[in-house]
């Protein structure tokens, strides 16, 4: 077949192969006004010429031809990936009627921001959404990691002023305007690395202060009165990804874990956060196993194994501005040759990755195999894509038991608890880093597969952490929403 016909498909060329594949991320930035330490996107002059091009792309229609021809009329949702995406919000602002013409059905449009650069850029694009007169849904994240000796230690100076400013700002904005149809959902996110959590582990008046300045922060948020957004939800304890984690490091976050939930389970402590006292659980990996056992209970896992992983590779992909597409924002800028080069001289960088010497042939297949170009690749290689796309889900149990076996070998050379020698055990923690804790483009660009775990994230789970977190779920298990599972495979597993 012709690629002229190929690509020219009324409903997106790519569709017939991904039928669910409805959402794209756009690689719509590419300089931050922020330095954090770590970032896992490495900032170098190349990142500014990257940066040049988008802006160009943005003002004209680059990026929606290509949504165009990839889509056709199904793209349901739209994200701004890359560096800060406030810094274009403007930019997009002028020309993203165009979108919403073009795509009747979609629906949303998101984006994480460090939300330093204010400026009126939010509330402006909030307004242009109102004046649509249509049903539209704008959801960012904002990401600040905790009280001034957290976020400021890791983002740099008087960064949580700013955004604590910036917050009251938009606050005080939503309570005094008509968002009409436009809805909006806000979320606080928190990223920290080990050493500060086993910063807190040996200070529990550390511990308290940084939860109680993550409520008031909650506590703000809930003072929003604007019936069109939702009450803004916070979550805590995402670990840094990549990242190189030794036995060590596992049972510094096992420990962690368990200090957390000794922590909220002080009656003290939850009265002095009414709000939300009735919470089970302040760990987010805990919410993360009980819908793991969900899907379980359900038969989602073996049934449907797309809906217990990431959206990329599924549902979703990203693009660039050349018409590159890839499984998500996480391999952008991989196949610009003179970038990855710089990666791969930037030795503080490749530390985090898990295997050395390996970099080479891995970068390489990426573009080879796993970026096909929608203005100029064959049918075949977007066959490839396809197949390698449903091969991450559809090749759940080979997932699933290969990684078993990995454990099982980790514990019995003593790099994590000797308790997963038990069959049991390490195929419930396999399951767990399958499924609601995986990232399979992490697992290919440390490993090489799509389909193998990081042995950094088996380190780092079993060493006390999964325990902890099975041992949580058994004792909140009827709030959560869940079954009591008394003396099942789970318990036994422990």
């Amino acid at each position: 077949m012709e690629i002229k016909n190929f690509h020219n498909r009324k409903n997106g060329f790519l569709n017939e192969k991904l039928p669910r594949l409805v959402a794209s991320e756009l690689f719509g930035s590419a300089v931050c006004n922020l330095n954090c330490s770590y970032c896992y996107i490495p900032k170098n002059d190349k990142m500014k010429k990257h940066h040049e091009e988008i802006l160009k792309a943005l003002d004209t229609d680059k990026f929606l031809d290509n949504l165009k021809l990839m889509y056709g009329e199904n793209l349901t949702d739209l994200a701004l990936w890359g560096t800060e995406p406030t810094l274009v919000l403007d930019r997009l602002q002028k020309n993203f009627k165009k979108y919403i013409n073009a795509f009747p059905k979609l629906k949303s449009f998101s984006f994480s921001t460090n939300f330093v650069a204010y400026e009126n850029r939010i509330e402006d694009f909030l307004i242009f959404l109102s004046e649509l007169d249509k049903e539209f849904s704008f959801k960012f994240q904002i990401s600040i990691d905790g009280p001034e000796w957290v976020t400021d230690k890791f983002r740099g100076k008087d960064v949580t002023k700013r955004i604590l400013a910036n917050l009251e700002l938009l606050i005080a904005f939503l309570n005094k305007t008509d968002l009409k149809k436009a809805k909006l959902s806000l979320a606080f996110k928190a990223t920290v690395g080990n050493e500060m959590l086993q910063y807190m582990n040996e200070n529990p008046d550390k511990l308290d202060e940084w939860y109680k300045f993550s409520y008031k922060l909650y506590e703000l948020g809930q003072s929003i009165t604007n019936k069109n957004v939702k009450r803004p939800s916070y979550s805590l304890s995402s670990l840094v990804v990549p990242g190189k984690y030794t036995t060590e490091q596992g049972k510094q976050f096992g420990e962690y874990v368990l200090n957390v939930r000794n922590y909220w389970n002080h009656t003290d402590i939850k009265d002095s956060m009414p709000l939300i006292k009735k919470m089970p659980t302040l760990n987010a990996y805990t919410y993360r196993f009980n819908t793991m056992i969900q899907h379980i209970d359900s038969g989602r896992l073996l049934e449907q194994p797309a809906s217990t992983t990431c959206s990329g590779l599924d549902t979703q992909c990203a693009i660039d501005l050349n018409g590159d597409i890839m499984p998500c924002h996480r391999l952008i800028l991989f196949n610009d040759k003179e970038y990855v080069d710089s990666i791969k001289a930037d030795k503080a960088y490749m530390e985090d990755w898990n295997v050395s010497g390996i970099h080479e042939g891995i970068l390489k297949n990426i573009k080879k195999f796993f970026m096909p170009n929608i203005h100029v690749s064959s049918e075949r290689a977007f066959d490839r894509y396809a197949y390698v796309s449903n091969a991450v889900h559809q090749f759940s149990q080979f997932r699933i038991t290969t990684a078993t076996t990995m454990i099982r070998e980790l514990a019995d050379t003593g790099q994590i608890d000797p308790a997963y020698m038990d069959i049991t055990l390490a195929t419930l923690l396999s399951t767990y880093l399958n499924t609601v804790n995986s990232c399979p483009v992490e697992n290919y660009l440390n490993t090489g597969s799509w389909l193998l775990n990081l042995v950094s994230m088996v380190r780092l789970f079993g060493n006390g952490a999964f325990q902890n977190i099975m041992d949580e779920f058994m004792d909140i298990s009827p709030q959560l929403g869940g079954l009591d599972y008394g003396s099942n495979a789970v318990h036994q597993g422990k």
